[in-house]
C-alpha cells in the first residue's frame, strides 16, 4: 500500500485498498487484488501488472514483504528511477520482467546476480547505463535474458559464458565494446542471439561455431572485422543470419552451404570477396528454404551459381554493388514469391529472359548499370504489380514494349524518372532545374546556378556566418520547410528528398534558400512498401532507415531538424542529436549551444528562434509518428509561434525546449 501511495493514481490499483473502519474483520489479503496471486497458504507469489498504466519508483515496493514471490512483471509501464539494489528477500524469484519503462539514472546492480533462481530476466527497452555486471553469470538457471535498448556499455563480461541453460540473449541497441567473448560458445542451447546496434569490435570468435541449436544470429550495425569463421558451417538449424553494416572481409567458406535451413542471409555494405555462397538446392525437386538474400554493395566476383534458379521460395535479392560478371539469360529462374530484386551496379550481361514476366508478385526488378543487350522482353508487361523497372545504363536495343501499358502500379521506368519530376515542378525554394542529360555511362541533372552556394560552405566561413544573422537563418529554415511541405502535399505524388542536408541547400544574393540535389528523390507510391536501399549523408538520415529500409516523408523531416538546428547552432551537432532524443542526455545551456559569431537574439526575434528551436527539435524525435509534418511545420513556422513565458534567455536549458508542444 506505501508503494501505491507512491504512484500517480492507476485504474489498475483500484482494488487494492485496505479494510474500512465499519468492516468486520481487521484481516489484510492482498490475494484478491488485482494483479497478485498467492498460494494456499495466502503468500504472495506473483504480482503481474504489466500495461497497467502505473507511474512512479520502485524504492516503495518492500521485497522483503515478499519472500515467496517467484513471478514479478511490471513491464510497459512508466516505471521510473532506479532498479533496487536490495533485491536479496526474492531468492525465490524465477521471472523478472521489468521491460519498456523509463528505468534511468544508473545501472543494473550487482545484487541481482544473487536472484539464483532467475529463469527469465528482461530490462529491455529502458535507460539503463553502466555495464553489465559479471555477477550475471551466477545466474546459471537463466533461459532467457533481454537487456536491449538501452545504454550499456563497456564489454560483454565473460562470465556470460556461464549461463549454460540460457536459450535467448539480446543485448541489441546499445553502447557496447570491446569484442565478443569466446566464452559465448559455451551456451550451447542458445537460440537466439542478438548484438546488432553496438560498437563491439574485433572478429567474430570460432567459438560462436559451437552453438549448434543456434537458430537467429544476428551481429549487424557493429565494426567487426575479419572474415566469418569457417565453424559457422556448424550452425545447421540457423535460419537467419544478419552481419550487415560491420567490416567484414575475406570470402564465404564452402561450409556456409551446411546451413540448409537458412531462410534469410543479410551480408550487405561489407568488404566481402570471392565468389557467392552456394546455398539453394543442387537438384530442381529439392525444396528451397531460402526467401531473403541480400549480399549488396560488397566486393563478390564470379556467376552467380546456377543452382540459384531452384531457389523458389526466394523473396527478397539484393546483389547490387558487386563485381559479379553472369549471363542473365541463364542465370534466374522463374520466382513465384519475389517481391524485389536487385542486381544492378554489376558487370552482368547477356539478355533479359521472358521468364521474368512469370514472376507474378514483383514490385521492384533492377538491372541498371550492367552489360545486359538486347530488347526489353514484353512479358515483363505481365508483372501488375511491378512499381519500379531499373534499365538504365545497359545496352537496350528497341522500344518500349507496349504491353507496359497494362502496368497499373507502374511509376518508375529506370533510375532518372524520379528526377524528371522535378523538371516540371515549380516552387521558388527548389532550385530550378532544367533538364536531364542521360548517357550510357552516366546521367547528370542541370541546375540553376545559386550565387551564394551551400549553406554548410557558408556557416563554415566566419565572414559569410556574421553576415547570415539571426532574421536571416530564420528565413532560411522556413524557406527550407516550404519546399518540403510543397514536395510531400503539393505534388501529384509525394515527393521525398532523401539526402537533405547543409550541402543541399543553395542561398541566392538575397540569402534565400532553394533546396537542391535531387539525385536521391523518391516517389510514395499510396499501399506500397517503399523499401529502398539506404542514401543520404552521414548524421541527417533518419535512424530507423538504417533498421526499416522504408522510405516516408518522416525520413526528411527529421534530416530537416537537423539543418535547422545546425543553422542556430553554426554546426552540426554530431552526436548531441540522439543525445537529445534520450531522457537521459546532456542538457546544455541554449546560449552555449547557439553560434558564437552572433550575439544572443533579443526581443521578439528571441521569441522566433525559442519557437524555430522547439520545431526542430520536435522533427529528430526517434520516433517518426512523434514528429510533425511539413505542411504542419510550414504553416507554424508562417504563422510564427506563441510567446514563451520561460525564465531570462540567458539561463534556459536547450532541453527546455524539448517540452514545448510546437
Amino acid at each position: 500500500m506505501k508503494w501505491k501511495a507512491s504512484l500517480s493514481p492507476a485504474q489498475a490499483l483500484h482494488s487494492w485498498s485496505l479494510p474500512s473502519a465499519n468492516s468486520t474483520t481487521n484481516t489484510i489479503s492482498p490475494c484478491n487484488w488485482t494483479g497478485i496471486s498467492c498460494n494456499s497458504l495466502g503468500s504472495v507469489t506473483e504480482i503481474q501488472l504489466p500495461s497497467a498504466g502505473l507511474q512512479g519508483k520502485l524504492d516503495d515496493l518492500s521485497f522483503p514483504s515478499f519472500p515467496t514471490l517467484i513471478h514479478l512483471d511490471l513491464s510497459n509501464n512508466t516505471i521510473i528511477g532506479t532498479i533496487p539494489v536490495h533485491l536479496d528477500p526474492l531468492y525465490k524469484l524465477t521471472f523478472l520482467n521489468l521491460s519498456s519503462n523509463e528505468l534511468t539514472s544508473g545501472s543494473i546492480p550487482l545484487e541481482i546476480g544473487n536472484l539464483m533462481n532467475l529463469t527469465e530476466l528482461d530490462l529491455s527497452t529502458n535507460h539503463l547505463d553502466g555495464s553489465i555486471p559479471s555477477t550475471l553469470g551466477n545466474l546459471t538457471k537463466l533461459t532467457l535474458l533481454y537487456l536491449s535498448e538501452n545504454q550499456i556499455s563497456g564489454s560483454i563480461p565473460p562470465q556470460a559464458g556461464n549461463l549454460f541453460n540460457l536459450e535467448e540473449l539480446d543485448l541489441s541497441f546499445n553502447h557496447l565494446d570491446g569484442s565478443i567473448p569466446s566464452t559465448l560458445g559455451n551456451l550451447t542451447k542458445l537460440t537466439l542471439l542478438q548484438l546488432f546496434e553496438n560498437q563491439i569490435s574485433g572478429s567474430i570468435p570460432p567459438e560462436i561455431g559451437n552453438l549448434v541449436n543456434l537458430m537467429d544470429l544476428d551481429m549487424s550495425i557493429n565494426p567487426l572485422t575479419g572474415s566469418i569463421p569457417f565453424t559457422l558451417g556448424n550452425l545447421t538449424k540457423l535460419t537467419r543470419l544478419s552481419l550487415f553494416y560491420c567490416q567484414l572481409s575475406g570470402s564465404l567458406s564452402k561450409e556456409m552451404t551446411n546451413m540448409t535451413n537458412l531462410s534469410q542471409l543479410y551480408l550487405g555494405d561489407n568488404n566481402f570477396s570471392g565468389y557467392l555462397p552456394q546455398l539453394c538446392p543442387g537438384g530442381s525437386l529439392e525444396k528451397s528454404s531460402l526467401e531473403k538474400f541480400t549480399l549488396p554493395n560488397n566486393h563478390f566476383i564470379g556467376e552467380i551459381p546456377r543452382s540459384f534458379r531452384n531457389c523458389t521460395s526466394l523473396t527478397r535479392v539484393l546483389l547490387n554493388g558487386n563485381r559479379l560478371t553472369t549471363n542473365v539469360s541463364e542465370a534466374f529462374g522463374v520466382y513465384p514469391h519475389l517481391t524485389y530484386m536487385d542486381v544492378s551496379d554489376n558487370m552482368l550481361f547477356g539478355e533479359l529472359s521472358p521468364n521474368w514476366g512469370e514472376c507474378r508478385n514483383l514490385t521492384k526488378l533492377q538491372f541498371s548499370r550492367n552489360m545486359i543487350t538486347g530488347r526489353i522482353p514484353p512479358e515483363i508487361g505481365q508483372l501488375t504489380q511491378l512499381g519500379m523497372l531499373g534499365l538504365s545504363s545497359n545496352h537496350l536495343i528497341g522500344e518500349i514494349p507496349k504491353e507496359f501499358g497494362r502496368l497499373t502500379s507502374f511509376f518508375n521506368l529506370s533510375l532518372n524518372d524520379n528526377q524528371r519530376l522535378l523538371v516540371r515542378n515549380r516552387h521558388r525554394n527548389i532550385v530550378k532545374v532544367y533538364g536531364l542529360c542521360s548517357h550510357a555511362q552516366f546521367s547528370f541533372l542541370v541546375y540553376k546556378y545559386i550565387e551564394r552556394g551551400s549553406l554548410a560552405s557558408i556557416l563554415s566561413n566566419d565572414e559569410g556566418a556574421a553576415q547570415l544573422d539571426w532574421t536571416a537563418r530564420l528565413k532560411v529554415i522556413k524557406g527550407v520547410a516550404h519546399a518540403l511541405s510543397y514536395m510531400h502535399h503539393d505534388c501529384t505524388l509525394p515527393i521525398v528528398h532523401r539526402d537533405l542536408s547543409s550541402n543541399n541547400v543553395l542561398l541566392n544574393s538575397e540569402l534565400e534558400a532553394s533546396v537542391s540535389d535531387f539525385g536521391t528523390v523518391w516517389l510514395l507510391i499510396p499501399d506500397s512498401s517503399n523499401w529502398t536501399t539506404l542514401e543520404g549523408t552521414c548524421g541527417y538520415i533518419a535512424p530507423e532507415l538504417a533498421y526499416t529500409m522504408r522510405v516516408t516523408e518522416k525520413c526528411d523531416v527529421y534530416s530537416f531538424g537537423v539543418v535547422a538546428l545546425e543553422v542556430m547552432m553554426g554546426s552540426h551537432l554530431g552526436e548531441l542529436i540522439s543525445s537529445l532524443s534520450s531522457s537521459c542526455g546532456q542538457d546544455p545551456l541554449l546560449k552555449d549551444m547557439l553560434d558564437q559569431r552572433l550575439s544572443n537574439p533579443i526581443a521578439g526575434v528571441a521569441q522566433e528562434v525559442l519557437f524555430v528551436l522547439s520545431m526542430a527539435l520536435a522533427c529528430i524525435w526517434p520516433d517518426p509518428d512523434s514528429r510533425p509534418t511539413m505542411r504542419h511545420v510550414a504553416q507554424e513556422l508562417f504563422i510564427g509561434g506563441p510567446s514563451f513565458s520561460l525564465q531570462p534567455f540567458h539561463a534556459l536549458m536547450l532541453r527546455q525546449l524539448m517540452d514545448l508542444k510546437a
